[in-house]
């Protein structure tokens, strides 16, 4: 059932092997992973905590119940858990980034720093990890530092498309958009896949205003190679920007004629026709689960899917989707938020729909949606004041 994405029948199927046998610690770690990846983060610690009362050095428990405990706001226990799981495995490197994002919380950067550099020593392909040192030098502003970091790690890992996205990323931030353009166009070049870094390619365009120049550009490359995917779905994601939704479609379709298994062609797609596609939900639904079918870890994916099911009014599928796209990103996006929010209020759960809505807002006040996120809050405090 979890491998079919069937989150509710799972849980249940999961709660009743418990109840037959109480003492099965399989289907409770199960079940604690199910409850961390919902949101349920009480939930998660309580079947968490029973597990350690059996095992008490059960190494997944400890980290299940660490995740929970700093998600709860409680970053001194989580930190003892994570601690308790080091000790077991000082090998582990998800061990180490676990106690690095406690200290992170705690801004406590030398120390953070520590044990992201030994989780990248332990497995270079923890990306995650190099995100987050670079993150901590720029908030100390040593940029140079952070850059020169990433640079270093393209010889010891196998992603390096990741890499280079964050080089772009670094580059577009002090404003060099040539050379972040350049890092992202490798990035894609080297794994086609990367959703975000199209996006982040089109949107350096549109900061500097040469979004016709760029279409002409990436034609000229598609005229060369026919079968430039990401050529097509930078031009794809230009006329987006441009607000020529239908011309975009153009270039999804075709990279989809070329590769049906392209995931952001098809993410792209079913957005469109959600939003764009005079209400041709079906279609977009059939697209967006192809999308994810094909990329189940991917952010933006699972927001489509789930802001598709919000719009065909299947309220528990949304909000889990919605929820998990928003956690991955670790709700900083508005759109992530506001999509979330909305969800939640179309289930009835109007205090998470606040806080969901609220930050949204407070982080920009200007996305799209931001009008009708207003109105729902005003909603919410008017019928709160009833």
């Amino acid at each position: 059932q979890l491998r079919g994405n069937q989150i509710q029948q799972a849980r249940a199927s999961l709660q009743e092997a418990i109840e037959l046998n109480p003492l099965w610690i399989q289907p409770r770690l199960a079940l604690a992973q199910i409850y961390l990846a919902a949101g349920d983060h009480n939930l998660a610690w309580e079947e968490s905590k029973r597990i350690l009362q059996a095992q008490p050095q059960n190494r997944t428990a400890l980290l299940i119940g660490g995740a929970a405990q700093l998600r709860k706001g409680e970053p001194e226990k989580a930190l003892a858990l994570f601690m308790r799981a080091r000790e077991i495995d000082p090998k582990d490197p998800v061990a180490h980034m676990d106690i690095g994002d406690v200290y992170l919380v705690q801004k406590k950067f030398p120390a953070a720093l520590k044990e992201y550099e030994e989780a990248l020593k332990l497995d270079p392909e923890k990306i995650e990890a190099l995100g987050s040192v670079v993150a901590i030098q720029l908030l100390q502003g040593n940029r140079k530092a952070a850059f020169a970091r990433a640079e270093q790690h393209l010889g010891k890992t196998k992603n390096q498309a990741a890499v280079y996205q964050i080089l772009g990323e670094l580059s577009l931030e002090g404003k060099n958009y040539t050379k972040g353009i350049e890092y992202l166009g490798k990035a894609v070049e080297l794994s086609p896949n990367f959703l975000s870094a199209y996006f982040l390619i089109a949107n350096t365009y549109v900061v500097q205003k040469k979004l016709d120049e760029a279409i002409e550009e990436y034609q000229k490359i598609v005229q060369k190679n026919p079968r430039a995917l990401p050529a097509y779905m930078i031009l794809g994601a230009l006329h987006d920007q441009k607000q020529q939704h239908a011309k975009a479609n153009e270039y999804y379709q075709k990279l989809l004629d070329i590769n049906k298994n392209f995931a952001p062609a098809a993410n792209n797609l079913a957005w469109n026709y959600a939003e764009y596609g005079e209400g041709n939900l079906d279609i977009a639904l059939k697209l967006a689960q192809k999308a994810r079918e094909i990329s189940p870890e991917n952010p933006d994916i699972a927001d489509t899917l789930g802001w598709i099911y919000y719009k065909k009014g299947v309220m528990y599928s949304a909000v889990r989707l919605l929820k998990e796209s928003s956690e991955k990103l670790n709700n900083k996006n508005p759109a992530g938020l506001y999509h979330l929010g909305m969800a939640y209020y179309q289930s009835s759960e109007t205090a998470l729909a606040r806080e969901a809505l609220s930050k949204a807002l407070e982080i920009d006040a200007g996305f799209r949606g931001a009008e009708e996120a207003k109105k729902v809050l005003a909603a919410i405090e008017a019928k709160k004041g009833k």
